[in-house]
């Protein structure tokens, strides 16, 4: 067999393969006959064919792949648990049939493949590993070997070779002998396994064994000639210690006792003395020092043995025992040996003890379970509750004397697989609600926080040359898969109501998975908490506090590492001083007997000298900031207090130098991730949250510890975003990343920097407190880590958000999206007939219903946890705050300012806004600087410093959702910077076509629940106010400023015509489909559903605008009103009769209008209710007129009486009303009366359209627009004042009643207009006609001069062009000033302003009408 860890989740297949088959960029293992392959990531088993297996895995899983040849047989396990047969009747035994491991990888994936060479992590019982373990001496000989069989000459081999299980059993004889040293030499009474754990390691060699020889062979050395008084030979110092290990197990105390009272300690005293402590290691140094390098023994029994000593802090037998089932070296022929010698090594030693000695044994694991279940009280004066702080203070003694006895590179070695092994450990830990107190993740985690706590092992570790790559495996989280997520929840249980319509949770199943996820959490945060610690013990340990290292000035700022010997020399002075301070009085002779032995230990052995000798150079550690050239003369600092800030800045960074090597390797590990395609070979993205949350939490407890005193943050440009940097600099390719303004070649040529934009910005407060539940270990020094106010720090930390943190919160809510649409999926079936494909479908939306909402749940506690949401808040305030400053202190400077500022901060806020439920409410987020987000969105939409399209598009992101959440809602209605702004900058920007789609959303849900007609809204009622400001704001910005007015109507005529058009085309497509017998085809389908959308939305818009501001349309030019006609003109013949109406019935037919959210009825309403709204408009007005006494409003009055007699009796009120303003906090924002130059009639506007006839007119009330679905499909029924549906209907059937009468009003005035024709024909008389009712024939008489060049039309009132000197309508000429600003006729740039009125040719104009039709009664308007 053989294992493998997944580094991704993505698509491999894992397994087996002969050396027959042939693979390719499209067949991989288990695609050919002779190859078998497990995927995951679809669930599926390969052999040619697929057929569904196993289960789903997930990055960090181990995949054990097995094979047995004598029963023909594959099997897989994921993370030690069987999936079951996978393969059966396997060729073998035949010429080729050979199995080799095979894996193949799709693109971007990874995974790493473990042979044997070291154990396996979930070894199986009955199957052998495909490479062996070779011990040191195995490999030592097969290189004399091959020395020989070059000819070159070498000392004879030695005879009988050890096997593994020997090696191995003779390896924990040493460590165990080492443990036992550690007990009785250490005042602290025994964590874990104690003395039991040091006798079972020194009982394993039972007599005769192999171990034994072994370890007999080991130790025969020759005595010294002389030994110094009170000293002993190797192999009787061992013996002595394997002795007091065999007392110890049966009778700790006793031996304890007498050995102090034997030194004139206390009863609680050492039993040996430091120097004989320090003798006795170094002769198991001699033997312990190879198997430093030997990644297989190390994992197998070194990090077994700091996992005893740990005790508690690492998670007790339970952690120990897995560990060394774990470790076990399969050695045995058979599958019955190698599971003896597993259960053997589980239990403390090899079978073949006696009796006695198998009772004492049992005895001792007794006792070990005994110590780990809370006995450590057996030790006098060990404080209970403690046992964490009492392991981490044995560990560190071990430490402490592995790092005074073995080499250095011995040391760098043992630090580094040590790591290496728990970091895998922490990557395949899966999170459980069992795992209490600790998880095996946070086990991994506390160990390795307090072996670096031993200042030689924490040098030793950064000396490694992959020190930051372990770090990072380290902080990765595990991420269940889908079946690990059915385990985790499964108390998460759904209960479906009737119709599917009802989703509950049964209160027995609600406590019991609250309780699991409070259990989760705490173990989350405990982890967060970890990651937090080991980020403090890498800032610490580049200064500050810690050791103050100079860099020589000749090494270019580089310094090297210490070697142990000399790091334990600098420490022994301080280690001294506490030392004394916590000796009791009358120990002096003991001081000096330790100093004398310490000053002995100091002294290098020869073998330390030869190892020295040959050891390669210190690792020379990189600078502490990446390389950049040296500012210009110009550029360097002129004042004192300037050169003060680059020094503090510069001991900054000596103080956190490692991790910001380590945030820094992140960084350009991962730059790829900004690509379309990311490259291979990026980090984990759970690595880069733990990193920038352990990183926002440090900060948090510095700016807490530095209480009262708020730290100041004092942003330096010229140290982040203009030079270095998380981009890099010089000659890095990432340099010329995309900034807000463009790339920074394009800046640099166009904006250069000026020397007041380098200078620092004012201070800036750093921020809010997070509360968190779980304190750090090391929250004492906290003030000495990381602060908010580090402005390269803070750089760093953005960027990495932007990697990760920004887009895995802002993602992790599209689960919330796919509980909606399987809500909606079913809702579409609940009122369809039963069957069997309904319900397998009805199925499926429950299953995926379910899988979403357990991984949103997961999302919650892991990613969107609560002080995980207040962490992101307040940074993102904290950003926010930045940029405005840098907007309104530096100008420019804005655009060189990176896109991920901007985007980082804005997808934060948005998944805090979305988390549900919320941890933070709308009081809170006002607390902790919501205004900020809002004066950054809404006073740069429109910037034009701000050129990137991803920028601009975030921002208006932003606002959309903000009107979709009710925090960010209430805050754009009330924030002054946002009534001001943010309409008109809505408004503007509605003409641009790269950023119309999100203008049209927000408009969308501007009119949602508004309208002639218009279903319920389907927000929840606390919407209702905020939005109805927002639409006053609105209104009084229309009326405020008409060109801006004019102009956002113009783009929303024009994107009406173009997707009403775009619409009937597509609707004839089909209707051509239909009739040829051909369906319509899938892109079709989404072009209907699509067009269907925009043009309601923008058919709505314009209802809005008619019913709350018909003088819009019926005072001043007559082009609002015309082209408000025109579209009557287009859509609703079109949509009652003719190809686009057949088609519409044919979809109603077919069922598909919810699937394409498309009914005639919900196109024609707002078109209904704009006519109805116009219509009362015109009525009030003519009433008031005639009501004034005007004689000429007096027929026009009479005139619309018989019509609307309701409606006149009402035009006073609703006058008075219209007046009044929309709001009492907008009575101040109306604008002025403005005095209309001209009236215009919808009646006429409509008569103009050919396609308007009256049997169009009738159809429009005989078709039924009440009843219709939403197209939402869902309503909110949460407001307690909304209508009965008894009022309601009454309501509807008052609005048809009003359109009724609209129509019928001007059908009256069509009849009284023929009428009058009909009387006119027979009376010879000539009733008054505008010019624009002259027929094509009168037209033709018209000289050339009169017409307009354009659309060959009688002038109206021509004006001239000043620079063509063309003369043309002023309505034509105007409409086509909204498109371009320049002369059609030259293209030189025109306004409005600069046309000129041609009075005379008028007057011309008007002469011609009296004398060609003279009675015609024809005039200009």
């Amino acid at each position: 067999m053989y294992e493998c860890q997944l580094g991704s989740a993505g698509i491999m297949q894992l397994g087996w393969t002969t050396l027959n088959a042939r693979f390719n960029s499209e067949e991989g293992v288990g695609d050919t006959h002779d190859s078998f392959a497990y995927d995951g990531r679809r669930r599926f088993r390969w052999n040619v064919s697929n057929h569904a297996y196993g289960e789903f895995w997930a990055a960090g899983d181990v995949i054990g792949c097995c094979i047995d040849l004598d029963a023909g047989t594959m099997r897989f396990h994921r993370n030690g648990r069987d999936l079951g047969e996978a393969f059966s009747n396997v060729r073998r035994g035949m010429p080729g049939a050979a199995y080799f491991a095979g894996v193949s990888l799709s693109f971007s994936e990874r995974c790493e493949v473990n042979f044997g060479g070291r154990p396996f992590v979930h070894p199986v019982e009955g199957y052998q590993p495909l490479q062996g373990y070779q011990p040191w001496e195995q490999q030592a000989q097969q290189a004399q070997q091959a020395q020989q069989q070059q000819g070159v000459e070498e000392a004879p081999l030695a005879a009988g070779a050890p096997t593994q299980q020997g090696q191995l059993a003779a390896a924990r004889y040493l460590t165990g002998c080492l443990s036992r040293l550690i007990d009785v030499s250490s005042p602290l009474p025994a964590a874990g396994s104690g003395a039991a754990g040091g006798a079972a390691a020194a009982g394993e060699l039972a007599e005769g064994s192999e171990g034994a020889q072994l370890a007999q062979q080991l130790l025969a050395f020759p005595p010294p000639a002389h030994h110094g008084p009170g000293l002993l030979s190797d192999a009787d110092m061992l013996a002595a210690l394997a002795a007091a290990g065999e007392a110890g197990s049966s009778k700790a105390a006793a031996p304890l006792e007498l050995s102090a009272a034997a030194h004139g300690g206390g009863p609680a005293g050492p039993a040996i003395r430091a120097d004989e402590r320090a003798l006795l290691g170094a002769v198991l140094a001699e033997h312990l020092g190879p198997l430093c390098f030997e990644s297989y023994a190390v994992e197998a029994v070194l990090v077994p043995l700091l996992d005893d000593v740990a005790g508690e802090l690492s998670g007790g037998p339970r952690r120990r025992a897995a560990l060394l089932c774990s470790a076990s070296a399969p050695g045995s022929d058979s599958s019955d040996e190698a599971a003896s010698g597993a259960a053997d090594v589980a239990a403390g030693g090899p079978s073949g003890l006696d009796s006695e000695d198998e009772a004492e044994q049992e005895q001792a694991e007794e006792e070990d379970e005994e110590a780990a279940g809370g006995g450590q009280q057996r030790a006098a004066g060990a404080p209970a509750g403690e046992p964490q702080e009492l392991g981490r203070r044995r560990l560190g003694e071990l430490l402490s004397l592995l790092a005074a006895v073995l080499e250095p590179e011995e040391l760098s070695a043992l630090a580094t697989t040590c790591c290496q092994v728990l970091a895998r450990c922490v990557r395949g830990c899966v999170c459980s609600a069992a795992d209490q107190p600790a998880s095996e993740a946070l086990s991994g985690l506390r160990l390795w926080s307090a072996v670096l706590d031993c200042p030689p092992f924490l040098e030793a570790w950064l000396a490694s040359g992959d020190w930051e790559g372990q770090l990072e495996h380290l902080l990765t989280v595990h991420q269940p898969s889908e079946d690990d997520l059915s385990v985790l929840l499964r108390n998460l249980k759904v209960t479906w109501g009737e119709g599917d319509t009802v989703v509950s949770n049964r209160s027995e199943d609600q406590s019991a998975f609250t309780e699991d996820l409070s259990k989760i959490a705490e173990v989350i945060e405990q982890v967060e908490a970890a990651h937090a610690d080991l980020l403090l013990q890498l800032w610490l340990a580049g200064g500050g506090s810690a050791q103050r290292r100079e860099s020589p000035a000749a090494a270019g700022g580089e310094e090297q590492v210490p070697a142990a010997g000399e790091q334990q020399q600098q420490q022994q002075q301080p280690a001294a001083a506490s030392a004394e301070e916590e000796q009791p009085a009358g120990t002096s002779e003991d001081l000096q007997q330790q100093a004398a032995a310490a000053e002995q230990q100091q002294q290098p052995s020869a073998g330390q000298q030869q190892a020295a000798a040959a050891a390669p150079p210190a690792r020379q550690l990189p600078p502490l900031a990446p390389s950049r050239q040296q500012p210009p003369a110009a550029q360097q600092p002129h004042s004192q207090q300037q050169q003060e800030q680059q020094q503090q800045q510069g001991e900054d960074q000596e103080q956190g130098r490692h991790l910001r090597l380590f945030l820094s390797y992140l960084i350009n590990k991962n730059h790829g991730a900004m690509r379309h395609v990311p490259p291979p070979g990026l980090s984990d993205q759970t690595a880069l949250v733990s990193a920038v949350f352990a990183l926002l939490r440090l900060m948090n407890e510095q700016v807490a510890a530095a209480l009262p005193e708020v730290p100041m943050l004092r942003w330096d440009p010229a140290a982040t975003f203009l030079q270095g940097g998380p981009l890099g600099g010089g000659d890095d390719p990432y340099w010329d990343a995309g900034r807000m303004g463009g790339t920074v070649s394009h800046l640099v040529r166009e904006h250069p920097i000026t020397e007041d934009d380098r200078r620092p910005l004012l201070p800036l407060p750093v921020g809010a407190l997070v509360k968190y539940d779980v304190p750090l270990r090391l929250a004492g020094r906290a003030a000495e880590g990381p602060s908010f106010a580090d402005a390269s720090l803070r750089d760093r930390l953005l960027m990495l958000c932007h990697l990760s943190a920004a887009p895995l919160m802002r993602g992790g809510l599209r689960h919330l999206a796919s509980m909606q649409a399987a809500m909606q999926g079913m809702r579409a079936l609940g009122g369809e007939a039963g069957g069997r494909l309904a319900a397998d479908t009805r199925r499926q939306y429950q299953q995926e219903f379910q899988r979403s909402l357990r991984a949103h749940e997961w999302v919650q506690c892991w990613l969107l946890s609560p002080w995980r949401q207040q962490a992101a808040f307040v940074l993102s305030v904290s950003t926010a705050q930045l940029l405005e400053a840098v907007s309104e202190q530096r100008g420019e400077l804005l655009r060189y300012v990176p896109e991920f500022y901007v985007s980082t901060c804005l997808d934060m806020v948005h998944a805090v806004h979305r988390c549900e439920p919320a941890a933070l409410d709308h009081s809170a987020m006002l607390g902790l600087g919501l205004r900020h987000i809002v004066h950054l969105v809404v006073s740069h939409l429109e910037d034009p410093r701000i050129v990137s399209p991803e920028v601009q598009s975030r921002l208006l992101s932003m606002v959309l959702d903000g009107v979709q959440e009710l925090d960010l809602l209430r805050e754009l209605g009330d924030n002054e910077v946002s009534r001001a702004r943010l309409l008109p900058a809505m408004m503007r920007l509605f003409g641009r076509p790269q950023l119309w789609g999100h203008v049209y959303s927000f408009f969308a849900l501007l009119v949602e629940g508004s309208g002639f007609l218009h279903p319920p809204a389907a927000f929840p009622p606390e919407f209702t106010e905020p939005l109805g400001k927002l639409r006053a704001l609105f209104r009084a910005t229309c009326l405020s400023d008409r060109d801006l007015c004019t102009r956002f109507t113009h783009h929303l005529f024009d994107s009406a015509n173009r997707m009403l058009t775009e619409l009937v085309s597509s609707l004839e497509s089909m209707e051509t489909s239909w009739t040829r017998g051909a369906g319509p085809s899938p892109q079709l389908l989404r072009l209907l559903s699509s067009t269907a959308d925009y043009s309601l939305v923008l058919l709505r818009v314009m209802e809005m605008m008619a019913v709350e501001m018909p003088e819009l349309f019926l005072e001043g030019s007559a082009m609002n009103l015309t082209r408000l006609a025109e579209v009557f003109g287009f859509a609703v013949p079109q949509l009652l009769t003719g190809r686009a109406h057949r088609a519409l019935q044919r979809v109603a037919a077919a069922r598909l209008a919810q699937q394409l959210r498309l009914r005639e009825a919900h196109l024609l309403q707002p078109l209904a209710g704009a006519l109805v709204a116009l219509w009362q408009a015109e009525t009030r007005s003519a009433v008031e007129q005639a009501a004034s006494g005007g004689s000429e409003a007096a027929p026009a009055a009479e005139q619309l009486a018989p019509a609307a007699p309701e409606a006149r009796q009402e035009a006073q009120p609703a006058a008075e009303a219209a007046a009044q303003p929309a709001g009492q906090s907008l009575a101040a924002e109306q604008p002025p009366a403005v005095q209309p130059r001209h009236r215009q009639s919808l009646l006429r506007a409509l008569d103009r359209q050919a396609a308007l006839t009256d049997g169009v007119l009738q159809g429009l009330l005989e078709i039924d627009l009440t009843g219709v679905q939403p197209l939402s499909g869902e309503v909110h029924a949460g407001d307690e004042h909304a209508p009965s549906p008894e009022e309601q209907h009454r309501a509807e059937e008052a609005q048809v009643e009003q359109l009724r009468q609209a129509v019928g009003w001007v059908l009256q005035h069509r009849e009284a207009v023929a009428a009058a024709a009909v009387a006119r024909a027979a009376g010879g008389g000539v009733a008054a006609r505008r010019v624009s009712s002259l027929n094509a024939d009168e037209l033709a008489e018209a000289p050339e001069e009169f017409l307009d060049p354009i659309l060959a039309t009688l002038m109206q009132d021509p004006v001239a062009l000043p620079d063509s000197k063309v003369v043309l309508d002023r309505a034509t000429i105007e409409r086509h000033l909204l498109s371009s600003q320049t002369d059609p006729f030259s293209r030189a740039p025109l306004h409005k302003e600069q046309l000129l009125p041609d009075t005379q040719l008028r007057g011309r104009i008007e002469a011609w009408l009296a004398e060609h039709h003279p009675g015609g009664g024809h005039h200009l308007s």
